[in-house]
């Protein structure tokens, strides 16, 4: 290979490098600069993405916003664009034929399964929801978690299922941490 030939060839190597050491540079300062703003208005240490749309809701069904963080960090880590391997999805991880009643018949929002992906209609489906399982299941957590990780009609039953246990010591565990940033 000639000199020439292989000076081109590490040229567009470092090009294609800048442009993607750029590239991924704007990534990270966005994502950092959004923690940012959140914690202005959040409480000190606490990084949960869309927290003032967290709060606002969970305020409006009378839900601990740190328990809804809490969920919302083991069901996505705070992806908008979470889906798992059952086809939940997501911030809240909402299956999407419960997603899509609840946010047409309950909340009135008119829209299909893409709909679901957005922040504001993702916390509010799922906010709904947790609402609706604590009502239920008279303010227990426990029962509630279950029921959102299984379904309200096996609940009851959360210890014979293995990942949902996992699912209820993860958020339980987190909202305790969550809890302990607070003024």
């Amino acid at each position: 290979m000639s000199q020439k030939k292989v000076f081109k060839i590490v040229t567009i190597f470092v090009i294609i490098g800048v442009i993607l050491g750029i590239g991924g540079a704007w990534i990270m300062s966005e994502k950092v600069e959004r923690y940012v703003e959140i914690d202005k208005e959040a409480v000190p240490g606490l990084k949960v993405p869309h927290w003032p749309i967290i709060k606002a809701v969970s305020e409006k069904y009378d839900i601990d916003p740190y328990f809804v963080s809490a969920v919302m960090w083991q069901e996505s880590k705070f992806d908008t664009r979470a889906k798992s391997k059952v086809g939940a999805i997501g911030l809240m991880q909402l299956m999407p034929k419960t997603g899509i009643w609840i946010m047409r018949e309950k909340l009135g929002v008119m829209g299909d399964r893409t709909t679901l992906y957005g922040a504001e209609v993702n916390i509010e489906c799922g906010v709904w929801y947790l609402n609706w399982l604590l009502k239920k299941f008279n303010e227990d957590l426990t029962l509630a978690l279950a029921g959102y990780n299984a379904g309200p009609s096996v609940a009851r039953k959360w210890k014979s299922y293995p990942e949902t246990r996992h699912f209820i010591a993860q958020v339980l565990n987190q909202y305790d941490k969550y809890k302990s940033l607070k003024p």
